[in-house]
C-alpha cells in the first residue's frame, strides 16, 4: 500500500502506469504524433477533463518497447520535497541506482539547492544505458514556483536518453515559446485528442456493438464534440434503447450538462447495489475493497443472486468500464474518473442526508486511523464534522506535525474549525497561534490568542488581577505574551516588544511549569530570542550574545529555534567583523541539523548567512548555492528573516555579476512575499536595496526619490538597525 522512506510516506500506487483497457480504439495518428515527439526535449499533453490524455497515454506504454516510469500527481504534492521524492521513487522502478545520491541530499537535514540536486540527478540519468519515458500525470495539480522552476531546469538538461511526458488540464509555466522556436517541444491538444468521425463510428459500431446510422453518430460526435468520455457516457446511456434518435434530439447544453444528463442514466441502469455502492463510496479520493467495506458495512449484491464484498464489485465497476480507472496491477486501489466522481458526490448530496454522510466520513476516518495514515483520518473527521475528534487526532499528532515541519497542512485544517468549535479548545488554539506565527500569518495568530483569553476568562495585560492568577492560568498568559511579542516584532514594534518580553517573564515565576502547549523553558527560551533580537536592534551585543546563549540553554532539543539562534550569534559576530568566526559559527548550526530526517525551515537561517557572507568576499557561486537552499527552506513556512536575507542576498549577487533585471527580480519576490505574510519590519531594507540598484542602473531621479523619504536625516545620528539604509542612502 505504501512505501516509507524516511520522512515520507510514498503511495506506490501512484507510481503505477495505469492500465489500458482491452477494448480500445486504435489510434495511429496519435500514436505516430507520439513517436514524432521523441527528438523534443518535452512532450506536452493538455486537454480538459475527460478527453483521455491518460488512456492514451497508457495505450502508447503498452505498445511502446521503451521502459517507462510514471507519477500520477495531486494536489498534495505541491510540497517540493515530497514531489521531487516521488519522481525520484519512480526513476527507480527502472533502475533501483537511479537518483539514489540525488534522493541521499533529498532527505539530508540541510537540503541542498534544487539545482545541485537535480544536477546529480541528471548524471545518473545520463549514465543509463537505453532511452526511457517519464511520465507526470495530472501535472495542473502543481502550482508551486519552486517545483515548475526545478522542472524547466530538469528540461534544459535533460540527457538525450530520457523523454519527459507532462500531461495534465492545463498548460504549466513554462517557456514554451523557446521550446517551440528550437523545436524540443511537441504538443498534443484537446483538437488532437477529439474523437472524428471514423473513430466515433468504430468505437459506437464495433466496440460498443450499435448499429447507428451516420447521421446518428454525426449527432453524437457533434454533442459532445469529439469528447471521449463523452461519447463514451453516450453509448452507455443508449444501450438497450430503440428510440436512440428521439433520445439525442433530447440532448443539449455544455459538456457539464450533457455529462450530469448521461451520468444520471448510466447510474440509473445499474442495479441497486451497485448504485448504493457508487453513491457512498464518492466520499473516498482512493477506493480499496477493505476501505469500502468498512464505509459500508456490509457485503452487497450484485445482478441479484451473487453476494460479494467491495473489492469484487470495483473488479465488476472495471469490467463494466463504469469510469473507474485501477491504480494498480493487482486491482487493489481504484479511483472514479473525476468528472464521475464530481456527478457521484452530486448524487450523494441528493440521495443522502447530511447526517448519513457525515456517517460514512466518520467509518472512513476510523479506517485510516488504524491504517496509519493521519492525515487522511484528519480530512475525513472533519469532513464527519465530528470537530472534537479532528481536534483528537490534531492533538495526538501534533509533535510529529511539527518534528515534520508539515505547518501548512496544520493551518488549513485549523481554518476548516467553526470558530464556535474551538471555544473549548484552549490548547488547540494555542497550537494553531504558534503554527499561525511560524508561517507568517499575523492576523490569524492573533486571532486564536483572543479566543484563548475568552476561555480562561483573563487577558495576558500583565494587570495586578492577572498576575495573582492560578499558576496553569499564569503559564497560558505567559505563552499568550511571547507569541504576541513576536507579532510585535514582525510590526517592528520595538517598544511593545520590550512591554512584553517583561511582562512574559512577570507571569513565568517559580509555581509555573509552562503554557498550553509550550513547557517554562520552552517559553523562556522563545522569550530571551527576542529579547537577544531587541539588544541587537539597539546596538548592544553583548546583551544580544547574552541572551541568545540564554535561549540556547534552556531548549537544547528544539530543532527549529536552536539553528536559528546559533546563526543570530554568527550574525552578532559579522557584526563585529569577525567573519572567519561567523563562518564557523555558521557551519556548526548546519551540523546540528545533520541526520534529522525532516526538513528545518527556520534553519535556513544558516544558509542564507553565510550565503551573504560568502558574497562579501565575492565568492558568488558558492554564496548562491546556500541562498537558494535557505530560500527553499523558507518557503515551506514562509519565514519573514529567511526570505527577505535570502532574497536581498541573490539580489546583491546579481547585481555583482551586473544582471540588473534579475536583481529586480528577486527584490520584488521579496517584495511579494513580505506583503503576504503580514510583516513590515523587512520593507525599509528592501526598499533601500531597490534604491541601490536603481542607482546602479543609471535611474538617479526613482534613486533620489527614495533617499529624500527613507526617513533618515543626513544632520541626525543613526541608529544602529538603520545602517543598511543609511549606507544604501549614502551610496545612492
Amino acid at each position: 500500500m505504501a512505501l516509507s522512506q524516511p520522512g515520507f510516506r510514498l503511495l506506490q500506487t501512484k507510481l503505477f502506469i495505469p492500465r489500458a483497457h482491452p477494448e480500445i480504439i486504435k489510434r495511429p495518428s496519435l500514436i505516430n504524433k507520439f513517436n514524432d515527439g521523441l527528438d523534443s526535449r518535452l512532450i506536452l499533453v493538455t486537454a480538459p477533463a475527460g478527453y483521455g490524455k491518460t488512456t492514451l497515454l497508457s495505450n502508447y506504454i503498452q505498445q511502446s518497447d521503451v521502459p517507462a516510469a510514471w507519477v500520477s500527481l495531486d494536489d498534495r504534492d505541491n510540497e517540493p520535497i515530497r514531489f521531487w521524492s516521488y519522481l525520484i521513487a519512480a526513476l527507480q522502478t527502472l533502475d533501483s541506482s537511479l537518483g539514489k545520491s540525488a534522493q541521499v541530499m533529498l532527505q539530508s537535514p540541510q537540503i541542498p539547492p534544487i539545482e545541485s540536486i537535480l544536477t546529480n540527478l541528471i548524471n545518473d540519468i545520463a549514465s543509463f544505458h537505453g532511452d526511457f519515458f517519464l511520465f507526470l500525470d495530472d501535472f495542473h495539480a502543481i502550482s508551486q514556483t519552486p517545483i515548475h522552476e526545478g522542472i524547466i531546469f530538469l528540461i534544459d538538461n535533460l540527457p538525450a536518453q530520457m523523454h519527459l511526458v507532462i500531461s495534465g488540464r492545463s498548460e504549466p509555466p513554462f517557456p514554451f515559446p523557446l521550446l517551440r522556436a528550437r523545436r524540443q517541444l511537441l504538443e498534443i491538444n484537446a483538437s488532437d485528442l477529439r474523437f472524428t468521425n471514423v473513430e466515433a463510428a468504430l468505437f459506437l459500431n464495433e466496440l460498443m456493438e450499435f448499429n447507428l446510422s451516420t447521421g446518428e453518430i454525426a449527432a453524437i460526435e457533434d454533442l459532445t464534440e469529439g469528447w471521449a468520455a463523452g461519447i463514451q457516457l453516450a453509448a452507455l446511456s443508449l444501450q438497450g434503447r430503440e428510440d436512440i434518435t428521439e433520445q439525442l434530439q433530447t440532448f443539449s447544453g455544455s459538456h457539464r450538462y450533457i455529462f450530469d444528463y448521461l451520468a444520471q442514466e448510466v447510474l440509473n441502469n445499474q442495479s441497486e447495489e451497485v448504485q448504493n455502492f457508487l453513491v457512498r463510496t464518492a466520499i473516498l479520493d482512493q477506493l480499496n475493497g477493505r476501505l469500502c467495506d468498512s464505509i459500508l458495512g456490509s457485503s452487497l449484491e450484485i445482478e441479484g443472486s451473487t453476494t460479494v464484498y467491495s473489492q469484487s464489485i470495483l473488479e465488476y465497476l472495471e469490467r463494466a468500464n463504469l469510469f473507474i480507472v485501477p491504480l494498480d496491477q493487482e486491482r487493489r486501489w481504484y479511483r472514479y474518473h473525476h468528472l464521475f466522481s464530481d456527478f457521484l458526490h452530486a448524487q450523494l448530496g441528493e440521495k443522502m442526508n447530511p447526517a448519513e454522510i457525515r456517517e460514512l466520513h466518520s467509518k472512513a476516518s476510523t479506517w485510516f486511523l488504524q491504517n496509519d495514515m493521519m492525515f487522511e483520518a484528519i480530512d475525513h473527521a472533519f469532513n464527519s464534522g465530528d470537530y472534537s475528534e479532528a481536534a483528537s487526532l490534531i492533538n495526538a499528532d501534533v509533535a510529529e506535525i511539527f518534528s515534520r515541519s508539515e505547518l501548512r497542512t496544520l493551518t488549513a485544517w485549523m481554518k476548516d474549525f467553526p470558530p464556535e468549535s474551538l471555544l473549548t479548545e484552549p490548547r488547540l488554539n494555542m497550537i494553531a497561534a504558534w503554527a499561525f506565527l511560524a508561517t507568517g500569518q499575523s492576523a490569524e495568530a492573533e486571532f486564536h490568542l483572543k479566543i484563548i483569553e475568552d476561555i480562561i476568562g483573563s487577558k495576558a495585560d500583565g494587570s495586578p488581577v492577572s498576575l495573582a492568577l492560578p499558576p496553569e492560568t499564569r503559564g497560558a498568559l505567559a505563552e499568550i505574551c511571547c507569541i504576541r511579542t513576536s507579532l510585535a516584532f514582525n510590526q517592528f514594534d520595538l517598544p511593545k516588544v520590550l512591554t512584553l518580553s517583561l511582562r512574559t517573564h512577570a507571569y513565568l515565576t517559580e509555581d509555573v511549569q509552562g503554557g498550553l502547549f509550550n513547557n517554562k523553558q520552552d517559553i523562556l527560551a522563545v522569550s530571551y530570542f527576542n529579547q537577544a533580537i531587541l539588544f541587537e536592534i539597539n546596538g548592544e551585543i553583548k546583551g544580544a550574545s547574552d541572551s541568545f546563549s540564554k535561549a540556547i540553554a534552556l531548549n537544547e532539543k528544539n530543532m527549529h529555534l536552536i539553528p536559528m539562534t546559533i546563526s543570530y550569534l554568527a550574525h552578532l559576530q559579522e557584526l563585529q567583523g569577525l567573519l572567519h568566526e561567523a563562518e564557523g559559527t555558521y557551519q556548526m548550526a548546519m551540523r546540528l541539523t545533520e541526520g534529522y530526517q525532516y526538513p528545518l525551515p527556520l534553519s535556513g537561517m544558516a544558509d542564507v548567512g553565510l550565503g551573504n557572507l560568502l558574497c562579501e568576499r565575492n565568492h558568488l557561486e558558492p554564496a548562491k548555492d546556500y541562498l537558494r537552499k535557505g530560500i527553499d527552506l523558507g518557503l515551506q513556512w514562509g519565514h519573514r528573516e529567511v526570505l527577505t536575507s535570502g532574497y536581498i542576498g541573490l539580489a546583491r549577487v546579481a547585481m555583482a555579476e551586473g544582471e540588473f533585471n534579475e536583481a529586480n527580480a528577486l527584490l520584488n519576490n521579496a517584495i511579494e512575499i513580505i506583503s503576504k505574510i503580514q510583516v513590515t519590519r523587512q520593507t525599509p531594507l528592501i526598499d533601500a536595496y531597490q534604491a541601490l540598484l536603481w542607482a546602479r542602473q543609471g535611474n538617479l531621479e526613482a534613486a533620489a526619490d527614495w533617499s529624500g523619504k527613507c526617513g533618515i536625516a543626513p544632520d541626525q545620528p543613526v541608529e544602529f538597525n538603520q545602517e543598511p539604509v543609511a549606507i544604501s542612502q549614502v551610496r545612492v
